[in-house]
């Protein structure tokens, strides 16, 4: 087959295979969380300019342009890329040094092109030096060792291919095809994970060890709110209420059990929060660097077969129904556990003065049955209402 017949092959089935993830990437809008939607809308733009990238290359005439082109698509790709893993970890990392790095060879190619130095050896070792950038940032950065493996494998090609410039680039560019597909499925299945995590890992864990988990954990917690006296014994007063909600709403007795110490770690992050951002008398716990510690305990959690249980309870106890939590989960998504300790968090830290204001008894269930149906599920809020008429005096 002539190397021409190649290059058309390739060039159309590259656009096809784009155009299938471009409507898939699209088609991921109406995922209720909020990281998923912004990963897909970088995810989109990748597709985008991968699919007009590949078009210009396949019908330049000029073989200098095709390079320019080839240079500039790989760098746009690892941009929006980039993004979408630091959504994806909970990351700023600016990659600065790598971007640098690309943008001047680049330059330099334009500038050696324009003087009239178009050696093609030199235009493909430009192409190697940014796949070898690229690749190192993702090692370096992300410790992505697929995506490395994906510019190891587009320098092959184009060390393969030197005499055919179209079809070596176009082979090049398909592992960059991989990469936003890697790092999309990496999110949802991590989304699944978290969604269903109280079901499929609940019954896996032996008693014994829950146990002694129980202590170990009351311990951890307690000692994590000693050191802000804005929060002593919030996590236990939580547990109670939840507890209390949760018999209201005539559940099992092993799902309320779940529900309770899910409650006790439900802000295990703040062991990564910085106390100096909670030096203020009454921190509000919404505030956005206070918000991350939902983030840090999913980090927590995840690394463990026992801890992962309560991945729920940690990561959206702070979601909202009408999806405008830090999560963006919406509604009937959002697990009943962590609506239950939604709901007995706000009002804990109510009556008890954790955040900007402090309520009475009735005037913190005023205020969260004024959103009930918006914020908080009704279900919850109606249990809460006769736990409280039950157990406090108000």
């Amino acid at each position: 087959m002539e190397a021409q017949q190649i290059t058309n092959y390739l060039f159309i089935s590259i656009l096809v295979g784009a155009s299938v993830y471009l409507l898939i990437s699209l088609s991921l809008f109406i995922v209720k969380t909020k990281r998923i939607k912004t990963i897909s809308i970088y995810s989109t733009i990748a597709s985008v300019v991968y699919i007009l990238g590949v078009i210009f290359i396949y019908l330049l005439e000029t073989k200098n342009e095709k390079f320019i082109i080839a240079l500039l698509l790989y760098w746009l790709k690892f941009v929006l890329e980039t993004k979408m893993a630091n959504k994806l970890s909970y990351s700023n990392k600016k990659y600065l040094p790598y971007h640098i790095t690309i943008i001047l060879t680049i330059l330099l190619t334009y500038l050696s092109i324009v003087v009239g130095i178009r050696d093609i050896n030199l235009m493909f070792l430009s192409l190697i030096t940014v796949n070898i950038v690229i690749g190192i940032g993702w090692l370096i950065e992300m410790k992505y060792i697929l995506l490395l493996m994906n510019n190891i494998i587009s320098i092959i090609f184009l060390i393969i291919f030197p005499n055919y410039p179209t079809m070596a680039i176009l082979f090049s560019l398909v592992p960059y095809g991989m990469n936003s597909i890697y790092i999309l499925t990496k999110e949802i299945s991590q989304t699944v994970k978290s969604l269903e995590v109280i079901e499929t890992k609940g019954d896996i864990i032996l008693e014994a060890q829950i146990s002694q988990f129980k202590d170990f954990v009351s311990l951890l917690i307690n000692r994590i709110e000693a050191r802000y006296p804005s929060r002593y014994m919030h996590s236990l007063n939580v547990a109670e209420i939840s507890e209390g909600i949760s018999r209201e709403l005539n559940l099992e007795e092993r799902v309320i059990n779940t529900i309770k110490e899910g409650a006790i770690i439900h802000d295990i992050g703040f062991l990564g929060i910085d106390h100096r951002k909670l030096s203020k008398e009454k921190p509000y716990e919404e505030d956005e660097e206070i918000i991350k510690h939902i983030w840090i305990g999913r980090n927590i959690l995840e690394k463990s077969n026992i801890f992962i249980k309560y991945l729920p309870f940690v990561l959206y106890h702070h979601e909202r129904l009408d999806g405008s939590g830090p999560e963006g989960l919406k509604g009937n998504i959002i697990p009943l556990p962590a609506k239950i300790v939604a709901v007995a968090d706000k009002f804990e830290r109510l009556i008890n003065g954790r955040d900007s204001q402090k309520l009475s008894v009735k005037e913190a269930l005023n205020f969260i049955k004024k959103y009930s149906g918006k914020f908080y599920d009704p279900m919850v809020v109606n249990a809460l209402e006769r736990y409280v008429q039950k157990h406090f005096n108000y």
